[in-house]
């Protein structure tokens, strides 16, 4: 059978960005099948949680620990929120009271609804970044409808970001709010990347870092606008709440920092060292408590967070990116990568990071030929999940692989420095919003 020579013209003629994306989402697909051939199929593979995104099931992981934060608060009692539940009932409510505020009041079906409008939003937000990422790269964007329904369509087989709509997580929110942290940057509208991060504190602080990171930057525009809807977010919930309510999380902010997760989908250094030391119980997750503390494993993780921090502060002044997009990534994902607790599904931010950050690699080619494989491991080990193989090497030298998603994360930090360094991204983006 003949090969339509007018197909073949058409192939050759898309950017090599495209048809490798196009490769990575069947390369993810064909992971999934061969784990079910196998018999690792189980309600946390891929298929399994496309499947309950398409027919709008979830579970009600933070919904549910929300809700009974906001059944204490309404009922009246004297008691902290955090102290009755974090600290008496050691039920896990790990987010600020200013989280309470998106959520109040909203029914199981229209949180169901914004999680699904949610993933799409990424989506869409990591094809504005792919677009602009090609286009300052030097290759030419897909015109048309192609390119925005793959892209959307590799968002929902991207394993953390699926993972989180169907536990119930509020990090499918945070998620786009980042991708669209990211996309708004990229369109030269930092006022607005600014107001969308600060929303993103409000639900989450881990990504406060970024604030010091403007300012080191001079990117006022951008501080500016986060702090003032954070400053903003932070009073209602004082005048709601009250002072003691409010700035109680700190306590658990602490709790939190002095123990970690030893539970193997914490892809952090915390949860990598807790594993390597066998401090707690990899296999199980502990709905009730956490590790005990461990000396070696909180010097491990602050000194992580210290040393990697900084080094994204100082490094980037020194190349042409600093100040840009791939910089701003850069430090998003220092602070997941080195935060106490990074569940598997806290990595949704990684899709438009490598929407970012493989155009200009991949156009600079910094490792030679192996920069292709890199990319392609380091993308199919973040999109996919591979938890029921590795879990099997608990308790041996090999354990260092259950924190595979980590070492994906970090090989595309890699990438991102090495992008500063051949930075014709934010150089024409910079040009072009002004």
């Amino acid at each position: 059978m003949s090969t339509d020579p007018s197909l073949l013209r058409r192939l050759r003629g898309l950017p090599p960005v495209v048809l490798i994306l196009g490769a990575l989402g069947g390369l993810v697909v064909a992971v999934t099948a061969a784990q079910i051939a196998i018999g690792l199929h189980s309600r946390t593979t891929l298929a399994s949680l496309v499947r309950r995104f398409v027919e709008g099931r979830q579970e009600a992981d933070s919904w549910r620990i929300m809700g009974l934060a906001i059944e204490h608060l309404r009922s009246g009692s004297g008691t902290n929120v955090y102290d009755a539940l974090f600290f008496e009932q050691q039920v896990k409510f790990q987010y600020p009271l200013s989280s309470l505020l998106f959520v109040w009041d909203l029914s199981a079906s229209t949180l169901v609804l914004l999680a699904q409008l949610a993933v799409l939003l990424t989506g869409w937000a990591t094809w504005i970044v792919l677009r602009r990422s090609l286009a300052a790269s030097g290759y030419e964007p897909p015109r048309g409808w192609i390119g925005p329904a793959a892209v959307i369509g590799l968002t929902v087989l991207f394993f953390p970001v699926i993972k989180a709509f169907a536990l119930g997580q509020v990090q499918t929110w945070i998620n786009a709010l980042f991708a669209w942290v990211l996309a708004a940057w990229m369109l030269g509208r930092w006022r607005t990347s600014g107001v969308l991060l600060g929303l993103v504190l409000l639900i989450k602080p881990t990504f406060a870092p970024l604030l010091l990171w403007g300012a080191f930057r001079r990117r006022w525009a951008f501080v500016t606008a986060a702090a003032a809807v954070a400053l903003a977010g932070t009073l209602a919930t004082v005048a709601l709440f009250g002072v003691d309510q409010t700035f109680a999380y700190v306590d658990v902010v602490r709790h939190l920092g002095m123990h970690g997760e030893a539970f193997y989908p914490n892809q952090s250094w915390n949860g990598l060292l807790h594993r390597l030391f066998e401090n707690g119980d990899a296999l199980q997750f502990d709905r009730h408590g956490f590790p005990p503390f461990h000396a070696g494993v909180y010097a491990g993780t602050v000194t992580a967070m210290l040393a990697m921090t900084v080094f994204a502060l100082w490094w980037p002044t020194c190349t042409p990116g600093a100040g840009g997009a791939v910089d701003l990534a850069i430090m998003a994902l220092t602070a997941t990568m080195t935060s106490p607790v990074a569940w598997d599904h806290h990595y949704g931010v990684l899709l438009p990071i490598v929407a970012l950050v493989v155009p200009p690699v991949v156009a600079a080619r910094p490792f030679g030929r192996a920069t292709w494989p890199i990319v392609i491991v380091a993308y199919v080990a973040s999109a996919q999940t591979f938890f029921n193989m590795v879990t099997r090497v608990e308790r041996s030298p090999w354990n260092l692989v259950q924190s595979y998603q980590f070492l994906a994360a970090g090989v595309v930090l890699v990438l991102a420095y090495r992008a500063l360094r051949v930075d014709r991204v934010m150089a024409r983006l910079e040009c072009q919003a002004r």
